[in-house]
């Protein structure tokens, strides 16, 4: 971690000459170290939204802890996130999952804004002003609350299999009603023609 030197204002100070009596005063400054490219973390968040994960997708956090921009954003596809980590495209995919999914009781870790960008949750993570943070904190909720009006749109329940938007905003998944277990994954007409099949089906 760098740090940077900063001046910074104490106060004054009177000082007295020794010969004629006269007063001066005189302005105290201070020298001040100052972290740089430094991050906030909320360390029991942290600690939670990371705890499911093995340590080559704990790698994989902290990589992208390391890259995110000023927006607390990562824009990057899978295949560069990949590329650039030297890990399978597959690994880099269950991981983003994993991330972009809450622990009970805890807030996710990651967000998923489209196919090419992530967000980092500011309240695990943040690295700016209190007022910058507030104003990200503000978009993630703000992303957050379109992205569970959407989710609802795009989830069919029905009494025996349930149809809903993967994850990934392409593919469609055919789940069991009950155990939500998943039977297929395919396009949305393929779906949604399995979810009317099997529901009208006595």
């Amino acid at each position: 971690m760098k740090t940077t030197k900063k001046q910074k204002f104490v106060g004054y100070k009177i000082l007295v000459d020794p010969e004629t009596g006269e007063t001066y005063p005189m302005q105290m400054n201070v020298m001040e170290d100052r972290d740089f490219n430094f991050h906030k973390v909320w360390l029991q968040h942290l600690v939670n939204s990371l705890d499911s994960i093995s340590n080559q997708k704990l790698r994989l956090a902290f990589w992208i802890i390391d890259h995110l921009d000023r927006e607390n954003q990562l824009i990057m596809t899978q295949r560069a996130i990949a590329d650039a980590t030297n890990m399978s495209t597959k690994t880099v995919n269950t991981t983003l999952k994993a991330l972009c999914e809450a622990p009970e009781g805890s807030p996710a870790f990651l967000q998923r804004i489209n196919s090419g960008a992530y967000r980092v949750n500011p309240e695990v993570i943040f690295k700016g002003s209190h007022s910058n943070r507030m104003g990200i904190c503000y978009e993630y909720k703000e992303t957050d609350t379109k992205q569970q009006k959407k989710e609802i749109s795009d989830t069919l329940r029905g009494p025996k299999v349930n149809a809903r938007r993967h994850w990934d905003g392409e593919n469609w998944i055919l789940e069991d009603a009950k155990t939500r277990k998943p039977l297929l994954i395919g396009t949305r007409a393929q779906i949604l023609d399995e979810y009317d099949r099997i529901n009208k089906t006595p």
